[in-house]
């Protein structure tokens, strides 16, 4: 397996982007990291992670310039009023909070195509066995059918002997009382 498919737990994944649990799991339901439950377990990939990790530390890093450059401009225009300071300081955050927001809007888009492209794995496996249980259980219906006409043949076969057997049996006793009968008559044909 290579390092993006491997599935890490929660705790594992705190101490790689060395942040709280409690915070992981704010990154997980606001989305800004994509988690999966496999077996009850909630697992998070370390290509994610990573990348994760790559955003956060060139946001950060966007903010403290920005933040570095409102200070630098309010030390420049410190001889400006206060006014101007104020608009620039708002028009810097604003800016920052836009960058901030195309960043979150790509990275939930990534995250909701990962989560469509999971989902359409589970509905590909959950077809795959859908099909697989059908043909058993029509191999199983045919089975059943074979076997039922089997029975069937071998009931009707029973049922033919018997009736056989109870015919030959009747004429055997019919020989029988006939010649018992006839026996007389023999020994007076003999006898006389």
């Amino acid at each position: 397996m290579t390092k993006n498919t491997e599935f890490v737990s929660r705790k594992e994944a705190s101490k790689i982007l060395k942040v709280s649990m409690r915070t992981l799991d704010r990154y997980i339901k606001s989305n800004k990291i994509f988690a999966q439950e496999i077996d009850g377990r909630i697992l998070l990939r370390v290509g994610d992670l990573k990348t994760f990790s790559k955003t956060k530390n060139t946001t950060s890093q966007t903010q403290n310039t920005t933040s570095q450059k409102t200070i630098l401009q309010v030390d420049n225009s410190r001889q400006g009023s206060r006014q101007n300071i104020a608009q620039e300081s708002r028009q810097n955050i604003a800016q920052e909070s836009r960058q901030n927001s195309r960043q979150d809007s790509r990275q939930g888009s990534r995250q909701n195509d990962k989560k469509n492209n999971t989902e359409d794995y589970q509905i590909e496996l959950l077809k795959k066995q859908l099909e697989e249980n059908i043909e058993l259980h029509q191999n199983k219906e045919k089975n059943y059918l074979q076997e039922l006409t089997n029975f069937k043949l071998k009931l009707s076969t029973n049922s033919r002997k018997r009736k056989y057997d109870k015919i030959l049996k009747t004429f055997y006793i019919f020989i029988i009382l006939l010649l018992i009968s006839l026996q007389p008559l023999w020994l007076f044909f003999i006898y006389k």
